[in-house]
């Protein structure tokens, strides 16, 4: 927003036109001014006429690209008042925290705007805004209605809501309105456009929004919106950071039946969706001509689905295609923004939720449900290992802990570093918990793989009594591989059957493993009142943002009663860390952290690697396993360079080094030939999918072979295997325990 001048000049409207409903409506007057210059006239200006009576005032923000709040706009008729801020930081509400600048401005924008009692306010996606408001300025906005939902509509589209409000009386442009809130640069028509819906009178528009809930952000205690606007902050930069386009690696055809383009994606996280955005579709039609259409991806199913373009693509063929506008947000990152607005809006108390209150409150805030003590009195349950499995002393107590109902520990944290064995734990955490006779046991990492190798440890326990749910889209045509020694115990979501027929599928069944973002589909519904969740284990928990277990607190908190965190920060950082430094994992949180069991035995790596690691990272507190087959006169490492050339993948996010990819196939022939089992790693998908690509031509065994560093953790147990791992550039190696190019 262009900053006001004290040029007399300046301050004069500038005018716009809407280009969203056909109707011949003026256009729109939009006034710019920044806080520090804000006076008593810039109000009546945006008032005029109804300066004395109640007002329907539409109000949208400007967010910058770091998720801040520069501008904002309200409207009231044909007129919209533009208010520059500060470029500010978010700071505490309390003595301590900084003093926001231009404090008697911004009280007179509450006083005559933001909290006026005559003025009610419509937005979209209310809760963000309300919430950046106060972090960022130190703002509060009352009377304000949440637009999307005060009507009956299914989705959060704009669009869907101008539809239902507007209905048949006029025509709409439903692409200029899903690019205006796409954009930054349309703050004053996305502003018009919500104080027009706000007093648009037909039908009983007013009647819905008379009924909808009211947010009033003065009556909540600064406790509870400390918590919840850095929630809603980290959402609100994780959705930025996602990527505004995407060109898909994909092989296309013609499907003469339904007169239809067909698109097969060639890399999983490259994939097409159907949650994708816009596709932009380059056309080549014989040698020489190429041009642009949109399109839709359609009956989206594994690896296919059809391209709908207006245009008759028979005998035409796609160069490329590319998703324009970052991807409709996931159930579960809905299933977050929506509880924010419930609790905004009054309905939803998630801050008298005593696992709310356990993870961002201190404990000793916290008052436990009174049926926890009846648990808490329980006779302790006896620790049987597998006896291939034996645990070692750190093991021991942390299963101890884990399978406690003190209520000094209804929250488990266990920090486990490579190798010492946290799959293991859970395993038989779970074979002992169900010979104990507790149910309800559910078993959740971030990452689907995760939750295979869970499911996988625990048929090598010879324990089968569980079901694995995993999505359509993940497993269908891209990963079914991964389930073939669990198969009998997977199923997919898409093929849950009714409640009748399901609670046959799941009879005996007391343990269910799903991810995290699983819990917030409505299929999980009937699932949940047959196996509840009561006992829950949370692995790859550093690698969670901890607002994401708000849907489990909101949907599961009643039933909950013990909740495991495993998992270790001096890994990999919740998604997004490394660039937003001050998102959190459970195990940043300094008044749970302290009381977390240390694992502290690696069976993995071979003792002159392991020791190496315990002095950098754990401060020496790490011991190896004296009895690792890899003996210290061996040389357990090796960096071996390669003359490679690194290149990006088509969508610009992924690198691949096809030289590498030859060395690597040498080694993996060597490897089979001579029946040694082995493992490919690297923090490259694009390489991943390459390697695992050249297998297959190889015709060497691919399965479970390649895979991403976070993937391959704890998948294979306590056995050494030789290891190829990806970093920059490499090349050759003989045969060792261990080999890594750098």
């Amino acid at each position: 927003m262009p900053r006001q001048s004290s040029n007399p000049a300046a301050s004069q409207p500038l005018s716009f036109d809407q280009t969203f409903i056909d109707e011949p409506i003026d256009s729109i007057q939009a006034r710019v001014v920044h806080e520090k210059e804000l006076e008593f006239t810039d109000f009546q200006w945006l008032f005029g006429s109804a300066a004395n009576s109640p007002r329907s005032v539409g109000i949208s923000p400007a967010y910058s690209k770091s998720g801040s709040l520069p501008a904002l706009a309200c409207a009231l008729g044909n007129r919209v008042l533009i208010i520059n801020f500060h470029s500010s930081k978010p700071y505490d509400d309390g003595t301590s925290g900084p003093r926001p600048r231009n404090i008697d401005r911004r009280n007179q924008l509450e006083q005559e705007l933001l909290c006026h009692p005559d003025n009610t306010f419509y937005a979209f996606d209310l809760a963000p805004l309300a919430l950046s408001l106060r972090l960022h300025l130190h703002l509060h906005l009352s009377n304000a209605i949440d637009i999307q939902s005060a009507l009956p509509v299914r989705t959060r589209s704009p669009v869907d809501s101008v539809q239902v409000i507007v209905s048949d009386a006029s025509p709409i442009f439903a692409d200029n309105i899903t690019s205006a809130f796409e954009a930054t640069l349309y703050l004053v028509q996305r502003a018009w456009l919500c104080g027009y819906l706000g007093q648009y009178d037909l039908g009983n528009t007013q009647d819905l929004f008379y009924a909808a809930p009211k947010v009033d952000m003065r009556k909540f205690s600064a406790d509870a919106l400390n918590v919840l606007q850095k929630m809603s902050y980290d959402m609100q930069r994780l959705e930025i950071m996602k990527p505004t386009s995407v060109t898909h690696e994909i092989q296309t055809g013609f499907n003469h039946k339904t007169q239809q383009m067909v698109a097969k994606s060639q890399r999983y996280s490259n994939r097409l969706t159907p949650n994708a955005s816009k596709l932009k579709v380059t056309v080549t039609h014989g040698s020489s001509t190429t041009f642009t259409v949109a399109g839709d991806a359609s009956s989206v199913r594994g690896k296919s689905a059809h391209i709908d373009t207006v245009h008759n693509m028979e005998g035409k063929a796609i160069a490329s295609i590319t998703s324009i506008g970052r991807d409709l947000p996931t159930m579960a990152e809905q299933d977050r923004s929506l509880s924010l607005l419930r609790f905004l809006q009054g309905s939803l108390s998630l801050m008298d939720n005593h696992w709310m209150k356990a993870i961002w409150q201190p404990s000793d805030a916290v008052v436990w449900p009174e049926h926890f003590s009846s648990s808490e009195s329980a006779p302790p349950i006896e620790i049987v290992e597998h006896p291939d499995a034996p645990l070692n002393s750190s093991q021991h107590s942390a299963l101890l802990n884990m399978l406690s109902f003190s209520l000094n520990n209804c929250i488990t944290l266990v920090q486990g570093p490579p190798g010492t064995g946290k799959t293991t734990v859970i395993a038989t955490y779970v074979v002992d918990a169900i010979r104990a006779g507790q149910r309800g046991i559910w078993l959740m990492a971030q990452s689907n793989v995760a939750v295979k190798n869970i499911a996988e440890k625990l048929a090598k326990f010879e324990f089968f009594g569980f079901k694995l749910l995993v999505s359509q889209g993940f497993h269908y045509e891209w990963h079914e591989h991964l389930y073939n020694k669990i198969g009998k115990n997977t199923i997919r979501t898409d093929t849950l059957p009714k409640p009748s027929a399901l609670k046959k599928l799941l009879q005996d069944t007391q343990v269910v493993l799903c991810t995290l973002s699983m819990i917030s589909s409505p299929k999980l519904r009937d699932l949940t009142q047959i196996v509840p969740i009561v006992n829950v284990v949370i692995d790859e928990a550093s690698q969670i943002e901890v607002g994401q277990y708000l849907p489990l607190f909101k949907s599961f908190g009643r039933t909950l009663r013990k909740l495991c965190f495993i998992g270790d920060d001096k890994q990999l950082p919740p998604h997004g860390q490394d660039d937003l430094k001050n998102l959190q994992s459970i195990f940043e949180v300094a008044h749970l952290k302290t009381s977390a069991v240390f694992l502290d035995t690696q069976y993995r790596m071979p003792p002159q690697i392991g020791d190496f690691i315990s002095e950098q990272v754990y401060n020496g507190e790490l011991k190896s396993n004296p009895e690792h087959p890899t003996k210290s006169s061996t040389t357990a490492c090796y960096f071996v360079d390669i003359n490679g050339v690194e290149r990006l993948d088509a969508d610009g996010k992924s690198i691949m080094n096809l030289q590498e990819v030859e060395a690597v196939m040498l080694i993996a022939e060597h490897l089979q030939e001579e029946d040694i089992p082995y493992r490919i790693i690297t923090p490259y998908d694009a390489q991943r999918s390459e390697l695992e690509q050249a297998l297959k031509e190889k015709e060497l065994v691919w399965e479970d072979k390649c895979f991403n560093v976070d993937s391959f953790q704890g998948s294979f147990g306590l056995r050494a295997y030789p290891v190829y791992s990806h970093a920059n550039t490499q090349k050759q190696a003989t045969k060792t325990m261990s080999l890594s190019f750098l």
